[in-house]
């Protein structure tokens, strides 16, 4: 019986991103792709480099899964709830405007570029809080001090359920240097939440249109930042979004992945 080698790749290098990342990354991904019968991308970008690579075959799914219809199945009365109580002990008021990350404290997640736009914005009313855990917490604190925000950034550690941050967020950046799909984006905006992410991403596979989110060409560039959220202000998620996000639901992602693995080694179509 002949040997069959799927991968799922999570391209470290994409269209348009560091030259460097091409040398180092791609040609290890090239000779590994003469061994793999057939290739799995979770995004389009990711499925549009494996062009590139001479594995057999090649699948695109959208992304990983998520759980959509636990999210759509809260009731808005619960949502208010949420939102009144989490803003409530983060010292949030009603007229005060609600920034999140969602993401490991890490170089790679940004939240620093987010900290300096949330200074040179010089509005009291914006508050920005991150959930997560990593390296950069004594990196990110210290920035916290530099420019005098401790009433107004929190770091908020690892945060088990982000149901209740999601409905107390005003707005969701989540602009990683380098992201796959960008789970934590993608959550958000199940949540209805609005976002600002990065173009050079997979997150324009689900930030599709000025209704659901605005992508930035530089996720470095303070003043970019800084004029995306002060654009963004206001703006709500359209409940069409939400069905434009049906297909990274984990009910279709299952079903797509039996499809693949069916065909693969039992020469099913289906």
């Amino acid at each position: 019986m002949s040997r069959l080698f799927i991968r799922h790749m999570g391209c470290s290098f994409s269209r348009g991103g560091p030259l460097r990342d091409w040398f180092i990354f791609f040609p290890i991904e090239w000779f590994y792709a003469h061994w793999t019968d057939a290739l799995i991308t979770i995004n389009q970008d990711d499925y549009s480099v494996s062009n590139l690579l001479p594995a057999k075959r090649r699948y695109y799914i959208p992304g990983v899964g998520i759980d959509l219809q636990r999210v759509s199945d809260i009731p808005e009365t619960r949502r208010k709830e949420l939102r009144e109580s989490v803003r409530r002990k983060l010292n949030v008021k009603d007229n005060d405007f609600l920034i999140i990350s969602v993401g490991e404290l890490s170089k790679r997640k940004n939240h620093a570029t987010v900290i300096k736009a949330v200074h040179e914005l010089h509005d009291s009313h914006i508050k920005y809080v991150i959930a997560g855990i990593g390296s950069e917490k004594n990196y990110l604190y210290n920035l916290i001090k530099k420019y005098h925000l401790e009433n107004r950034v929190k770091l908020l550690g690892y945060v088990s359920n982000l149901d209740g941050l999601y409905y107390a967020a005003d707005l969701n950046m989540f602009i990683s240097k380098r992201e796959g799909l960008g789970l934590g984006g993608l959550d958000g905006v199940a949540h209805g939440l609005y976002i600002v992410g990065n173009r050079k991403t997979g997150m324009k596979d689900y930030i599709s249109s000025p209704e659901n989110g605005l992508l930035v060409n530089s996720p470095i560039d303070i003043d970019e930042i800084a004029s995306a959220i002060r654009n963004v202000k206001g703006k709500k998620l359209k409940a069409s979004s939400l069905e434009k996000i049906r297909k990274f639901d984990h009910s279709n992602i299952d079903k797509l992945m039996r499809q693949i693995y069916l065909r693969e080694f039992f020469g099913e179509n289906v």
